[in-house]
């Protein structure tokens, strides 16, 4: 895989960030227009796990996030679509309870 160097506006160097997967972009644009409680930490976060076929859980304990009805739709759409192949747990610790 090859290194991607990004640096932030805060001066932030993050080494060998994993790019997005392909349709992350798009997940990104849909969960902003959606969902205006999301900020833009969250719309960057959330493509790369939703674009992820296999990821089973996002552990968070931001409340706009962890009971959210548009990342929910959006996993069973993409599900429904062939494009993941896990329903997504969004849980505050790895013993909660899903909702």
């Amino acid at each position: 895989m090859a290194k991607l160097k990004v640096i932030t506006d805060n001066k932030i160097l993050w080494k060998n960030m994993k790019p997005a997967e392909e349709g992350a972009f798009d997940i990104m644009v849909a969960l902003s227009n959606k969902d205006k409680l999301l900020d833009a930490t969250d719309v960057m976060i959330l493509p790369h796990i939703l674009s992820d076929i296999y990821s089973k859980y996002f552990f968070t304990i931001d409340s706009k996030m962890l009971y959210n009805q548009v990342i929910m739709d959006m996993d069973k759409f993409l599900n429904d679509d062939g494009k993941r192949h896990i329903t997504l747990k969004i849980l505050e610790t790895f013993y909660s309870k899903p909702p």
